[in-house]
């Protein structure tokens, strides 16, 4: 899964999948710009939204936990629904 935007003025492409990381790639070098782990099973799906002036990656996995990514910042925003 992957989907694009802009982060602190780059264009970026991100991705997850089996491995359970959401990697941010800057698409004129094709680096890795980042990785974050924190989901337990397959990354399924996953969208990019500008929230005000932040970049926002949302990651999903098939039992429906959802993580919201401040692409920006590099932290974890929510993870709607979980406790700790």
């Amino acid at each position: 899964m992957n989907d694009g935007m802009e982060v602190e003025g780059r264009t970026v492409v991100v991705s997850g999948g089996a491995d359970q990381v959401l990697r941010v790639w800057d698409t004129e070098t094709g680096e890795l710009r980042a990785a974050y782990g924190g989901h337990a099973d397959p990354i399924l799906t996953v969208g990019c939204t500008q929230v005000g002036a932040r970049s926002i990656a949302v990651t999903g996995r098939s039992d429906g936990v959802l993580r919201f990514w401040d692409l920006a910042a590099g932290t974890l925003l929510a993870t709607p629904g979980v406790r700790a």
